[in-house]
């Protein structure tokens, strides 16, 4: 991908609660991840993407 990550950091421990998925809550969640790297690299022609934008009514 050309990409290195240096460091990661997560902020702001929560709990989810679903009916969906019983017991989630005691699965590591947080609200805020950071990750901290230097493109190396050119990106690869199939992950470049081009924005959409719809018309304003």
């Amino acid at each position: 991908m050309g990409f290195e990550v240096h460091c990661t950091n997560y902020d702001f421990r929560a709990a989810i609660w679903a009916r969906e998925t019983p017991r989630q809550q005691v699965h590591p969640a947080f609200l805020n991840s950071n990750l901290f790297g230097i493109k190396t690299a050119a990106t690869p022609a199939e992950y470049v993407y081009e924005l959409e934008y719809a018309a304003a009514p």
